[in-house]
């Protein structure tokens, strides 16, 4: 009731408030909009919307209001008049011409109210956001290829499954399989990047790979640099045995490839990647 009662006042409020706005408009001679008619003939003045009530300053004039219309008709010559048309909108003024030639005069007069585009809410707003990013997400993924991998007998494996960049940020999408006999509690990993002086392979060919550890060696040595983790989030933060959980990193910082980045869970749980 008392919600009830809140949208009552707060409509009759709005309500108010445009009348009086309405009511205290004042209109100038530039906003009068003039009509040019002649004997014999009907001019028509359409609004879009239903009118309320026309009034004209001389009974000279024909006025005869039809749903969204008013016509307009002059029944003596050399007389001029004002017009006023009121709609659930607005209100209209108009000068009424003497009647003239039928070559100059005003046949018919558009006076449509423009229609309002539509009131996206904010939800609305929200979900056309959420719409744009995760179809740009979904189409500039890299997808990083680790099925050379080994499925680790009793341990835990990380594998990144792609890559999505921004102007600012790379997100790395990751999956976490448990193959031990207890559950693996999923944090927040550290991420490093690794420099390395001379490889021994190109790095480019390498690109959207997850290496193993013996591929890491063979490039040479490398110098690791820890990078901040701006994002981390998981769909849980338990590993059952013989489970998976799927996981998110981001990190706030622009990187052109070729990179290689390793995610560290702890020591023995972490995914070396070049992209």
């Amino acid at each position: 009731m008392k919600k009830l009662l809140s949208v009552i006042l707060i409509y009759s409020a709005c309500a108010l408030a445009a009348v009086a706005q309405q009511s205290s408009e004042i209109t100038t001679q530039a906003e009068i909009i003039r009509v040019h008619t002649a004997l014999d003939h009907v001019t028509v003045i359409e609004f879009g919307e239903p009118v309320a009530m026309a009034a004209a300053g001389s009974p000279a004039f024909h006025i005869e209001r039809q749903q969204d219309k008013v016509l307009v008709e002059p029944l003596k010559a050399g007389v001029s008049t004002d017009l006023f048309v009121w709609t659930a909108s607005r209100r209209f003024t108009y000068e009424l011409e003497p009647a003239g030639e039928v070559a100059k005069m005003s046949v018919a007069v558009d006076s449509s109210v423009p229609k309002p585009h539509p009131v996206v809410t904010s939800d609305e707003q929200m979900q056309r956001i959420a719409d744009s990013v995760l179809t740009q997400a979904l189409l500039g993924a890299q997808t990083i290829e680790s099925k050379s991998l080994k499925v680790p007998d009793g341990g835990v494996l990380v594998r990144v499954q792609n890559v999505f960049r921004t102007r600012n940020t790379v997100y790395l999408h990751y999956r976490i399989e448990n193959h031990t006999q207890r559950p693996f509690r999923v944090s927040t990993p550290k991420i490093y990047e690794l420099q390395i002086g001379n490889a021994s392979t190109s790095l480019t060919s390498l690109e959207r790979t997850q290496l193993s550890d013996k591929a890491l060696d063979r490039l040479g040595r490398a110098t690791s640099v820890a990078l901040p983790v701006a994002l981390a989030q998981s769909d849980g933060q338990d590993v059952s045995p013989g489970d998976s959980r799927q996981g998110v990193v981001a990190i706030r910082q622009d990187m052109n490839s070729p990179k290689v980045l390793r995610l560290e869970f702890d020591p023995r749980v972490k995914a070396t990647l070049v992209f």
